[in-house]
């Protein structure tokens, strides 16, 4: 039998040990819940924009890009937002943003850049490719990553992501 004080001792470590334990748990789970919340990723991604996702799907052009996108790069979430005349990194969620802009998501950029995404322009959906450089191709398409607000199906129509 253990004297008296090695027992208490073991029972307070126990103790130490199991609040530390319970301790850790609750700030893990403060951690992955606030970073689900996040504004540019996860259940965050603003809508796709209706009006854009109309012009994509109701454009056999736009449904062969995205079919091949599918279909031959493997792609499956897709931002679909507005982009400014100058161009940008990112898409914005405002009609006043500028053009409708489709980016196919991955983690790095797509070796033919010119699947990466296209923007509707004067009625037509063209490549992006032809508007930015491949840095900022590259960029866009990892803000798509997180960002994503709708999918790609294998006839390469755009659909909404739930929130």
């Amino acid at each position: 039998m253990q004297p008296p004080t090695s027992q208490a001792s073991s029972g307070a470590r126990f103790g130490v040990v199991l609040a530390a334990a319970v301790l850790l748990a609750g700030l893990v789970a403060i951690i992955v819940t606030s970073s689900g919340s996040s504004s540019d990723g996860g259940g965050g991604a603003a809508p796709a924009p209706r009006r854009c996702l109309t012009a994509w799907n109701s454009d056999s052009e736009a449904l062969a890009f995205g079919r091949h996108d599918s279909i031959s790069h493997g792609y499956t979430g897709v931002q679909v937002g507005y982009m400014p005349e100058e161009g940008a990194t990112s898409l914005s969620s405002e009609p006043e943003g500028g053009d409708c802009a489709v980016v196919f998501a991955a983690d790095q950029l797509d070796p033919e850049t010119e699947y990466v995404g296209q923007i509707y322009v004067d009625g037509e959906w063209v490549p992006l490719s032809g508007l930015l450089q491949a840095l900022d191709l590259a960029e866009l398409q990892d803000a798509a990553v997180g960002g994503a607000n709708a999918t790609v199906t294998s006839e390469g129509k755009l659909i909404e992501q739930s929130p």
